[in-house]
């Protein structure tokens, strides 16, 4: 095996141990005191859903994932000392998801006869079975790319002001199944709702 392909085997591998880590992201406005005044909430619905996509414009609501995210948000802030609103035009702040994915590339595995140099001598075969010298020429890159999952969730007013925001990320495997998955988002939803403050 080639050492390039052993490093790159190597990167994958430690890339893989990550793989089952949720991290956290925290976006603090200084708004987190006044949040844990306000003790009803109600999950957002039409218009009022813009705030949320403006904070995270490549992400959507999902289809398979939704119910359980709210779930475990609700259950969160309840043990937190919030309570769902008898009525959504009387809730004391709104609350929303967002649950989107997109790629990095991880690393780089270079092809050629001599991948310990940069670059190598090529050659090129004529129309006449002819061979041409074309000098030195860069070997060829081939991106490693991995997909990450990404879950935002926020609280703002009925008018847009943002008082909380957090976000989960995870890198994902094309390994795992749907119960899998829909265990993930629940853990993903628990470990971002930790970080919202407590109800005063």
């Amino acid at each position: 095996m080639k050492i390039p392909s052993l490093l790159l085997l190597g990167g994958l591998l430690g890339l893989g141990a990550c793989a089952s880590r949720i991290q956290t992201f925290e976006y603090p406005n200084g708004q987190e005191n006044h949040l844990a005044t306000l003790p009803t909430y109600c999950w957002a619905e039409g218009k009022e859903q813009e705030t949320m996509e403006s904070l995270a414009p490549t992400s959507a609501h999902h289809r398979d994932y939704g119910e359980a995210v709210r779930a475990s948000v609700n259950e969160a802030l309840e043990s937190k000392g919030y309570r769902p609103a008898t009525a959504c035009q009387s809730a004391d702040f709104l609350i929303d998801y967002r649950i989107g994915t997109h790629e990095e590339v991880a690393a780089t595995d270079v092809s050629g006869e001599d991948p310990l140099h940069d670059y190598g001598v090529k050659w090129t075969l004529g129309k006449q079975a002819d061979v041409h010298y074309e000098g030195l020429a860069q070997p060829l890159e081939i991106p490693i790319t991995v997909q990450h999952g990404t879950l935002h969730i926020a609280a703002f007013s009925r008018e847009g002001k943002l008082f909380w925001h957090s976000s989960a990320e995870k890198v994902l495997s094309e390994r795992d199944t749907d119960k899998a998955k829909l265990k993930m988002m629940r853990r993903a939803a628990r470990k971002v709702i930790a970080d919202f403050p407590e109800k005063k």
